[in-house]
């Protein structure tokens, strides 16, 4: 998928494991959670910074935010933390 030879690849996957190491520092605390916040910022946070990048170039307003709060009332499970749309709920007072 990435580079032009198993060398390569393994060597992308050492340094993008590297960067988000698991453990008290980083608040990563399984190699499950470690995916996930990878996926996260490779599917929606880099994507979305490109953008917003873009269009206020052309001098077009644009704004993002990251939403992380988890309260026992709006998860889907325990400790499955914010998702997609947790936030609607807080935000227009309907929660």
């Amino acid at each position: 998928m990435f580079g032009s030879n198993a060398q390569d690849a393994w060597s992308l996957r050492a340094a993008v494991l590297s960067a988000y190491p698991i453990g008290p520092i980083s608040g990563i605390r399984s190699p499950g959670e470690q995916i996930a916040v990878i996926i996260t910022e490779y599917i929606f946070q880099c994507p979305s910074k490109l953008i917003v990048d873009a269009t206020s170039d052309v001098g077009i307003p644009a704004w993002r935010y990251y939403f992380n709060a988890s309260f026992p009332n709006t998860e889907i499970f325990p400790g499955s933390g914010a998702y997609h749309s947790s936030e609607i709920g807080l935000v227009f007072g309907t929660h």
